[in-house]
Order: structure tokens, then C-alpha cells, then sequence
């Protein structure tokens, strides 16, 4: 049977969106600080091959431990397994799909986070893990891009910040204020330095995942604004990659909209009338937030779809929200999937002024409205929308 799908286009001045990042690794607590520590732990990046698994090769001199624990800090790549060491060496191999973060370590050298990648990693020789120099196999790897980013910094600064850091904390103990005000003064000038080398990274690698990682590093709350217009900036792949998405979510303040609570009204200009959400008074509607470029969105699109069709007739309606900025892909995704929705869009993908009323800032991302107007659920999928719905419409 045809799918006929219902379009149109809204029209609205883009106001940004207010953000904050919480970051989820012990050794990564304060972004704001990030690289800091990118500095202090070398920040690693694997290389890209075209296997997809990743070898991490090491030695640690020390010999304070036999066992290293290695955990993923990556929410999409669950991880905690023991790499035993063995005449102070250690290799293991790891699957990898998309870049992922995780630590390496143990109670006495310190821990060190990398980035798992195809390709081969090396640790050289080190009495700490976290002091260990990391190099890529594969030529033009961002592991070594990073690795140079890190060089750059610390020799324009004259020495890393945490070195720097070190040398005030001296200072403060024995009460020398003039020395402590001169670092203070040295380590403002490297947070800035840091900024500007970051921004110019990213400018340069839109399409790195690297670019996602260091976002956090330049984000102020103050002007969130500056941070997201780079992340925009990043190719659809690093957007939706784990990092960039993570980046996005955690970046805005918890979602105000609770289950339970009313639905933010809108009004929509479709042709010549306006189209309100009091217009379904009486049906469940599911907003659904998607974008053509976001491949996880048109992975559960079939699923949807099935769904959407089977609750149709007892008074479910999908309102898909796109943030797309291309007009002719997102149509040639509605073409191919052949969605039977409302779809409405006003083509400024993240500045999208519904993604801003109802704090999206990961898709695919939706809210199930009830006959009354109210949250009934939040970003539901699959067979938990389907028991929603049997709930509701009975």
C-alpha cells in the first residue's frame, strides 16, 4: 500500500542552546580542566587501519604490579577485563567499530586513557603508565595528531600546566605570593594557549573524533554558544559518534520535561493554517526527533513504522521532527523509508526552535504524549513504545 506523508515547513529565528558536560571518568573529573589532563596522560589515539581490531602493546618498568585493569569510560562500549603482564610487558587486542575511551592502569603507576582505534598502539617502556609516551603504527594517525597537539602546547608555554601547577603549590606552602602570583599568571596564559590550539584542531579535523573528544575542553556555560557552533561544524559521523552525541547530551541542563507533566505547547505555520498540538486532544502522539544524516534514526525507522501502522487506527499519530539543514536529503529519507508520519521541519538541524523548546540534543530522541496532552514516556523505542501504546489505547 502507497505511504502518503504530510509535510511541512516551519519557519523560526535559531536562538542556540544552553549547555553544560559532565564527564563520566575518574581521571577526567573536571572538564573544564581537560586538557590538563590530556597533557598529563598523552591523550592517546589509535590508528586507522583497515582490520577492526586494535593491539595495545606496553612495557612498565616498575614491576609493582602483574595485572593491569583496562575499563571502558564510553557508555555505548561496556568494558572491565584484566590484561596480566608478564616480564613487565603486556599486549592484548581489542574489537573496535567506532573510536571508543578507556583507562588503563592499576593502584600503584597510575592509570592512562587512550582511545581505541584499528591499528596497533604502543606504550614505551615507563615506570608509570600514566608518564607513558604512546605511539600509533599507522602513518598520518591521530594518536600521533594529538600527540603533536600536546608538544605544540607545552613548548609555547615553557613547560606543561600541571609541571606549572606543581611549582605554585611549592609556593603557596612556603607563603612566596610574588612567585605564586607569576605562575598563576603563567597558567591563565596556557588555559587561553590551550584554547586557541583546540579551537584550531577542531577547525582543521572536522572530521576526527578526536574534534568530539577536545570539544569539552573550550566549553563555557557562560557562552555555550562558541562550543556548539564547532560542534556543528563536525561531519554527520562525529556528530552521531559516541563521543559527539555523549558531548550533546550532557552538555544542556537536565531535561525540564518530566514524565508526567504538561507538553510545551506549539503552534506550526503548515500552508495556510496553523497546526497546534490541542489539534490531537484525544490521540496518543508520539514526537519523534530524527535526522536523515543520523544513521541510528533510520536504524529504527522499519520499527517505527510497523508500529506506527498498527496503532493507527485506534488513535496514535507520529509527529517526526526533523533537524535536517538539507531539504532534498531529509525528502529522499522520508522517499526511501516511505514513512506514513507528519513530518515538519525548519531546516536548522540542532538550532531547530522544537529541539530547543523541548532540550534535544541527541537523536533519535522522543516524547509519547497522552489523550490529555501529558508526558506519558520518554525516548521510548521498540516493544516498550508498544506497551505503552496498549496502555493507553485501550
Amino acid at each position: 500500500m502507497e505511504r502518503h506523508a504530510e509535510s511541512f515547513t516551519m519557519t523560526t529565528q535559531p536562538s542556540g542552546l544552553i549547555n553544560a558536560f559532565v564527564f563520566l571518568s575518574k581521571t577526567l573529573i573536571y572538564m573544564k580542566k581537560l586538557l590538563i589532563l590530556f597533557i598529563v596522560f598523552a591523550l592517546p589515539m589509535a590508528a586507522f587501519a583497515q582490520t577492526k581490531q586494535c593491539i595495545i602493546k606496553g612495557r612498565l618498568s616498575s614491576g609493582l604490579t602483574d595485572t593491569l585493569r583496562v575499563v571502558s569510560i564510553s557508555k555505548s562500549y561496556p568494558l572491565s577485563q584484566n590484561v596480566l603482564m608478564k616480564n613487565g610487558e603486556f599486549s592484548f587486542t581489542l574489537p573496535v567499530d567506532e573510536p571508543y575511551m578507556v583507562s588503563i592502569g592499576d593502584d600503584h603507576t597510575g592509570g592512562k586513557v587512550f582511545f581505541v582505534e584499528p591499528g596497533t598502539i604502543f606504550f614505551n617502556g615507563v615506570k608509570k603508565l600514566h608518564e607513558a609516551k604512546i605511539h600509533s603504527s599507522a602513518p598520518n594517525s591521530l594518536n600521533n595528531q594529538l600527540a603533536d597537539l600536546e608538544m605544540r602546547i607545552t613548548h609555547a608555554n615553557g613547560g606543561s600546566i600541571p609541571a606549572i601547577q606543581d611549582s605554585l603549590a611549592a609556593a603557596m606552602k612556603r607563603k612566596d605570593m610574588v612567585r605564586a602570583e607569576e605562575l598563576k599568571e603563567r597558567i591563565a596564559k596556557g588555559e587561553a594557549l590551550m584554547k586557541t590550539e583546540i579551537i584550531s584542531f577542531i577547525r582543521q579535523h572536522p572530521t576526527s573524533y578526536a574534534s568530539a573528544f577536545l570539544l569539552p575542553a573550550i566549553y563555557n556555560k557562560e557562552n555555550p554558544e562558541e562550543s556548539l557552533a564547532l560542534f556543528r561544524s563536525l561531519s554527520p559521523e562525529v556528530q552521531t559518534s559516541d563521543m559527539g552525541q555523549q558531548f550533546m547530551s550532557l552538555t544542556v541542563p537536565k531535561n525540564t520535561i518530566a514524565v508526567g507533566s504538561k507538553v510545551p505547547a506549539f503552534a506550526l505555520d503548515h500552508n495556510t493554517r496553523k497546526l497546534t498540538l490541542d489539534q490531537f486532544r484525544g490521540k496518543v502522539v508520539l514526537l519523534e526527533f530524527w535526522a536523515s544524516w543520523c544513521a541510528p534514526c533510520l536504524k529504527e525507522m522499519p520499527e517505527l513504522i510497523k508500529i506506527a501502522d498498527s496503532h493507527k487506527q485506534k488513535g496514535f499519530e507520529v509527529l517526526a521532527i526533523s533537524l535536517d539543514v538539507d531539504d532534498e536529503k531529509m525528502r529522499k529519507a522520508m522517499d526511501k523509508y516511505q514513512m506514513p508520519f507528519i513530518h515538519y521541519t525548519d531546516l536548522k538541524g540542532w538550532y531547530s526552535h522544537l529541539a530547543e523548546k523541548y532540550n534535544v540534543n541527541a537523536i533519535p530522541y522522543n516524547f509519547l504524549i497522552d489523550q490529555e496532552g501529558n508526558i506519558a514516556a520518554i525516548n521510548v523505542k521498540g516493544a516498550e513504545l508498544s506497551e505503552k501504546l496498549a496502555s493507553l489505547l485501550k
